[in-house]
């Protein structure tokens, strides 16, 4: 079930989130061309945060054309040697043709990337026709859908929420899929990025009856206690996921075998 909540809902989440006291600067970062080229479907095979990037990248790029850039921010600023030892910053070149930081005081806080390589795009293409891509990223990050002006007054935008059925409500630990979907796990990188108040990203094309009808927000609604989905148009068409306040794993671990864990010597085991 789904309920129109007023969108300033979102504007304070995102308020409570990381502070900064000044904006940061938007800057070319002349190292990404020294780094060695990877194949982006080795890539894609063995880094999960950039199969979904480059899933979001892919879907809105190369076919909607509406040209949306990713990025992440970083909760605590690094000094550029730290920035550049990051695995998986070393591979966004062999994805991306363009790439910026963001810095702040000579340290950098995040990574803004955009217009994936043409090997990219074939790698995953070819991955996807493989069924080797993760298929909660095929099912909504949408191929065949018009592109939807993403930045529009707020005015116009309207926010729904989901909500749970007193069925669908519990989430049990004991079943793989939660750790096993790459774009879950990425919603869950996001918000530890963001202080556990707000991530998410975009999602185009979706109409209520469609989010309303599809298992994987039901999903994520067990593992974040607020779901959102922002939109605009007439029909009303979504264009941003967005996820809050995720659950505590370690109670929900209690009475499953890890709470079992007993200590032998220096050591430890689990009771099977």
């Amino acid at each position: 079930m789904m309920k129109s909540i007023a969108i300033q809902t979102i504007a304070e989440l995102h308020r409570t989130g990381i502070k900064h006291t000044k904006p940061a600067s938007f800057t070319r970062f002349p190292y990404f061309e020294r780094f060695e080229k990877i194949n982006p479907r080795d890539i894609l095979l063995s880094n999960s945060s950039l199969q979904v990037l480059v899933a979001m990248a892919y879907h809105n790029d190369y076919y909607s054309g509406c040209d949306v850039p990713v990025s992440i921010e970083f909760a605590a600023p690094m000094l550029p040697i730290e920035f550049v030892s990051l695995p998986t910053i070393q591979l966004f070149p062999s994805i991306f043709n363009k790439l910026r930081v963001f810095t702040r005081d000579n340290l950098i806080s995040g990574i803004w990337s955009s217009e994936l390589t043409e090997e990219a795009i074939n790698a995953y293409g070819t991955l996807t026709e493989e069924g080797k891509i993760d298929n909660c990223l095929t099912i909504l990050f949408r191929t065949n859908s018009a592109p939807i002006p993403l930045n529009q007054d707020n005015h116009n935008n309207v926010v729904y929420e989901f909500e749970l059925n007193s069925e669908q409500g519990k989430l049990d630990v004991r079943e793989p899929y939660v750790f096993r979907n790459k774009f879950f796990m990425y919603l869950l990188s996001e918000l530890s990025r963001n202080g556990n108040t707000v991530g998410g990203s975009t999602l185009q094309g979706w109409s209520l009856d469609e989010l309303d009808s599809c298992k994987y927000f039901y999903e994520l609604k067990k593992i974040f206690k607020r779901v959102f989905v922002a939109g605009c148009g007439e029909p009303w068409q979504s264009t941003h996921l967005l996820v809050s306040e995720p659950v505590d794993f370690t109670s929900l671990l209690l009475g499953s075998a890890l709470s079992h864990s007993h200590v032998i010597g220096k050591g430890y085991s689990c009771k099977a």
